[in-house]
């Protein structure tokens, strides 16, 4: 699922118990589809995350991601705007693959917040994204209302990780040490 069942009034980090309130239609569908797969399902367990990124393909985002599309947009010398009045902590694929693999035979909660840790703007995290590729851009921080997205987004979408806490596996590395180690990846990558 996603930080965005969350309306981001707040300036603290949502926990797995805070009630939802999505913004837009997305947040709504991954909310109703939270909902949906534990009434079919019994053991089922979500988790909810934030800022997605990894080698893997999003076949719902053209197949790319946030950092590879600022990436993408540095090589062709375009101008990058940016939202900086949006926070959110950001969430590496593979680290959070393995943290499903180690709590999920736990079956202890039926909802988890998983994110790596720490907290950031997309601009902060776009200017991470540059300077660990190694990569210069006409970067510019921008306002939600400048950047004039048609649907609203959270102001503060940080989740909080009680539910990994109480296993002991609130663990993850910080967001900006596993965005250099996927700029490392990829760059490995043929």
């Amino acid at each position: 699922s996603t930080d965005y069942v969350f309306d981001g009034r707040r300036a603290t980090p949502y926990r797995e118990s805070d009630p939802p309130n999505p913004l837009n239609v997305y947040g709504a569908s991954k909310l109703r589809g939270e909902a949906l797969a534990r009434e079919r399902c019994s053991r089922a367990v979500v988790f909810r995350v934030s800022g997605l990124f990894g080698v893997a393909r999003s076949s719902g985002k053209g197949g790319t991601n946030f950092v590879e599309t600022v990436l993408r947009l540095a090589r062709e010398g375009r101008t990058l705007r940016v939202v900086a009045d949006q926070v959110l902590g950001p969430s590496y694929a593979r680290d959070l693959a393995r943290k499903v693999w180690k709590v999920l035979p736990a079956r202890a909660h039926a909802l988890y917040h998983l994110t790596n840790a720490g907290q950031t703007s997309w601009y902060d995290f776009a200017r991470r994204a540059l300077e660990r590729a190694g990569l210069r851009a006409d970067l510019r921080p921008v306002t939600s209302a400048e950047y004039g997205a048609r649907a609203r987004r959270p102001a503060y979408s940080v989740l909080a990780h009680d539910h990994l806490r109480a296993l002991g596996e609130d663990d993850l590395r910080p967001w900006d040490a596993a965005l250099a180690a996927y700029v490392a990846e990829r760059s490995a990558s043929p």
